[in-house]
């Protein structure tokens, strides 16, 4: 509005708090081809989602006006004799252009008006928060009602440079996109088009301009109707027609149908709550269904925080979203590599580290439910308490994290040219009923190896008791336990995406080092006499016993039908992922120089 008034030569030059009639006030400082000129600012009714509009009373030369603009929608009827046909349609046109339109109208008032209504709309804003918006409409009416019309603005929502590119590999990912707008229809259609989310292949579906419940549901089966056997459905919606279905029930049934069974769905002229209300909608329909929300503005913060994730993107619009948000980006393309990359590997990092964790304490209690029942539930431990302590935080935590960070799958220009990768989450790859019962039958399987092959070689009977311990028992015990630490590790290098990078062994051998750490200092210093005696000379005299040492370097053997088991996986039944590194190795293609995570290129302009 700025830039558009001073190339008429209205510039704006200075604003400052002031005093009026013994009430602050804004003066404004207004350079045009006429002179300087002073603009008092005397009063707000500020926007709101309900209201659409806002005004503002002012003084100019000594004369009292109301000044307001808002939505076309509401707008008309507050203007005397309401809009003219021709307004109309210039306003049709400026959203066919993919414009926001807005009316602004106008009306002088007297001082005595002035005097009388201020006080009331100072009562209503010092209202009680649960009533404010409501007692603040009802004395804005008062004030907003035969109107002049003055004139009509369209104004280019600029889109982001590589909007249009983003949204073809959205698509290609697999997500379903809606958008939730408060523009009119015609302008978000033009919008959709301009960034490629609506294609001339696709059949539109338009529910629209609904008078009532029962219109409202009739318009929506009609629509299913249209949309039965297309595979390319583009569904358009308006708040007008959310409001009559938002509390029936057979209402919601129908637009959630409609919505899964189109590529792409268009809701136009809805109000924040509603923006929320669509997507609670979805999340209660189907509750296996991850809802993500990106939005820009204070409009986008209800369905923000409506949904499972909140994206906001910092733009001119103010930073509301952003607070609201779980996740901050500064450019929309930027969803790409935030979702396609960063997404994507966290899933099947999450996943796989939720799956490790398990299993790793599978083997180890394994191997305690062995040895209760050999023998006879006599509530020995089959373990030394310490090395047992140790395991989860210092043994084996440390290799999966660190494997996990680096592990790198493939690069990240090769990621968007196959945005198929993403299925996997979609399609629960990593984490599913078969995944995780496989690592719980795997650590099972381990517990009952690493455990029963020392403890029936050795041959002991129990650990004995203080001060006479079974020595050749705690050898056993010992050497049960390094085989724990030892599969659990080969486990994690099974899964392990770079085998044989630094970052690799680095993790897989800060295992078995803190291990043999730990075991010197319980099994050979003063301070292991104290924390646990049982197993004083155990470490050295597990070299002195033939059967430890066989069953300590051949049990790890059985690993490779683990091994077996995970190349055969991979060569009949690989992932999307698999085949993707599987053709990169092949072709030999190294990745490009500029392998930075910052989205696919941008497209030109729409």
């Amino acid at each position: 509005f700025l830039d558009a008034a001073s190339s008429v030569g209205m510039i704006f030059q200075d604003q400052r708090l002031t005093t009026w009639d013994g009430s602050s006030a804004t003066q404004l400082t207004i350079e045009t081809p006429h002179g300087s000129k002073q603009v008092m600012l005397v009063a707000q009714v500020p926007f709101s989602s309900d209201r659409k509009r806002m005004s503002v009373i002012c003084e100019v030369d000594g004369e009292l006006m109301c000044i307001t603009k808002g939505a076309d929608s509401v707008m008309g009827p507050l203007c005397d004799g309401s809009l003219a046909e021709a307004s109309l349609q210039q306003i049709e046109a400026y959203a066919k252009m993919g414009l926001r339109t807005l009316v602004v109208a106008w009306k002088p008032i007297s001082p005595e008006f002035l005097a009388s209504w201020k006080p009331k709309m100072e009562v209503a804003r010092s209202s009680p928060i649960e009533d404010r918006p409501e007692k603040m409409a009802a004395c804005a009416l008062q004030l907003e009602h035969t109107l002049s019309l003055t004139g009509i603005s369209g104004i280019e929502d600029r889109l982001q440079e590589g909007v249009p590119a983003a949204m073809s590999t959205l698509k290609a990912m697999g997500i379903r996109i809606w958008v939730l707008t408060g523009d009119k229809v015609e302008t978000a259609v033009e919008i959709a088009k301009a960034c490629h989310l609506l294609t001339e292949s696709m059949t539109v579906v338009t529910v629209v301009n609904a008078t009532s419940v029962v219109n409202a549901k009739e318009m929506l089966r009609e629509a299913r109707t249209q949309a039965q056997g297309l595979s390319q459905v583009a569904f358009v919606f308006d708040g007008g027609s959310m409001k009559f279905v938002a509390d029936d029930e057979e209402g919601q049934e129908l637009l959630f149908h409609i919505g899964i069974a189109s590529k792409v769905c268009i809701c136009c002229r809805l109000a924040p709550q509603q923006k929320r209300r669509l997507v609670e909608l979805v999340r209660s329909k189907d509750e296996s269904r991850i809802t993500l929300a990106v939005g820009d503005g204070a409009n986008d913060v209800p369905m923000i925080q409506g949904a499972h994730v909140g994206i906001g993107v910092r733009g001119k619009e103010g930073n509301q979203s952003v607070q609201a948000s779980d996740v901050a980006i500064s450019q929309f393309r930027f969803l790409v590599p935030l979702l396609l990359c960063h997404g994507r590997r966290a899933y099947r990092r999450v996943a796989t580290f939720l799956c490790y964790y398990i299993y790793k304490h599978v083997v180890l209690a394994v191997g305690d439910m062995c040895w209760a029942h050999q023998s006879e539930f006599a509530g020995q431990i089959a373990y030394p308490e310490w090395v047992a302590s140790c395991y989860a935080a210092f043994f084996t935590s440390l290799p999966v994290i660190v494997v996990l960070v680096f592990d790198r799958d493939i690069p990240d220009r090769m990621v968007y040219a196959h945005p198929e990768l993403y299925h996997a989450g979609q399609q629960r790859i990593h984490f599913n009923t078969r995944i995780f019962a496989t690592w719980i039958l795997s650590g099972v399987w381990h517990g009952c190896i690493v455990w029963l092959i020392p403890n029936l070689a050795v041959g002991a009977s129990g650990p004995g008791s203080d001060p006479y311990w079974n020595q050749d028992w705690w050898v056993a015990s010992i050497v049960s336990f390094t085989l724990v630490v030892i599969f659990v590790d080969l486990r994690l290098w099974l899964i392990a995406l770079n085998k044989f990078s630094i970052w690799t062994w680095l993790g897989l051998l800060s295992s078995p080092a803190l291990y043999i750490v730990a075991l010197v200092v319980l099994g050979h210093t003063y301070l292991g006499e104290v924390m646990q005696p049982q197993i004083q000379g155990v470490p050295w005299d597990v070299f002195q016993h033939p059967e430890a040492i066989s069953a300590l370097f051949l049990t790890p053997l059985m690993m490779l039908l683990d091994a077996l088991f995970y190349c055969l996986l991979l060569y009949l039944r690989p992932s999307p992922l698999d085949e993707v590194r599987r053709s990169l190795k092949s072709s030999r293609v190294s990745p490009p120089p500029n392998d930075r995570l910052e989205g696919p290129p941008p497209s030109p302009p729409a």
